[in-house]
Order: structure tokens, then sequence, then C-alpha cells
């Protein structure tokens, strides 16, 4: 982000143009721009939950078009040392938690702990309800099915 510092005078057009303030960046208010978002689905459960993290290029069909199936999910337990398991998995992807965004359901008291941990974090969580999930799937499969099945037309 481009932030203008008063006390700095630049130059503005050729040697006899008056003097402007400089436009200086600031490394601490540059927008951040992740290398490559990283998407993470996160299965709440009673008392373990499962996540799978995943950079978007998994889901280029033209390069690999099963590579999202391929994607390791954790398992980890909704106390401490299952937090500390999950951010050590999400760590391995990127430390910034600005690089991820986070699919959760919402599941009220269950995901609650894990939703707040998260945000305490840092991390930007998307809740997704299971209905919304199911319809697109639904719809995705319908569309597939009739491409296949309409005949092609000479």
């Amino acid at each position: 982000m481009l932030i203008q510092e008063p006390d700095e005078l630049g130059r503005k057009g050729g040697d006899t143009a008056t003097k402007a303030p400089a436009l200086v960046t600031s490394p601490e208010r540059v927008a951040h721009a992740p290398k490559e978002r990283i998407y993470v689905g996160l299965d709440i459960g009673y008392r373990e939950h499962v996540a799978a993290a995943s950079p978007l290029s998994v889901f280029n069909v033209g390069r690999s078009p099963d590579g999202w199936k391929r994607v390791k999910p954790i398992h980890f337990a909704s106390d401490a040392a299952g937090f500390g398991r999950f951010q050590r998995y999400l760590d391995r992807h990127s430390p910034d938690p600005r690089d991820f965004l986070i699919h959760l359901e919402p599941t009220g008291s269950y995901g609650l702990t894990v939703l707040l941990y998260l945000l305490g974090k840092g991390y930007r969580v998307l809740q997704v309800e299971n209905r919304a999930v199911k319809d697109y799937r639904g719809r995705r499969s319908s569309a597939a099915r009739r491409r296949l099945t309409t005949p092609m037309r000479d």
C-alpha cells in the first residue's frame, strides 16, 4: 500500500517543478499477496476433526485430473495436543495464516473451539452449510451425467 509521508519531499516533474510530498511504501502496511492460496476443508467431529489442505494448483484438471485425490488428510483431537498437531500440518504448507482459506461446517458447540483457535491465530475461516455442499455436488453430478448421456449431433 502506498502511504504519504509528510516529512519526505519528492520531486514532481522536471528540474523546475515544485516539490511535493513523496509516496513511499511501508512494509508493515503492504498488502500480503500469497504465493498460492491454500484451501483447507475441515470436517468437525465431537472428539476428532479431519482436515485436508491443498493449494489451488492441485485442482488443475489439465495438469493432474485426479490430483485432489492424493491430498493427505489429518485427523486431530479437539484438545491442545490435537490443535498443535493441526498447526504443524498447516505450517508445512505455509507459516503465514494469510495464505489460507479454511472452510468448515457450522456445527455449533463441537466446532467452536477449533473456530476460535483458527480466528485467534489470524486464519480466514468460512462456515459452509453441509446442504450447500451437497446441493452443489448434486448439480455438478447432474450436469456431468447430462453431458455423458446427451447424444452428439452431426
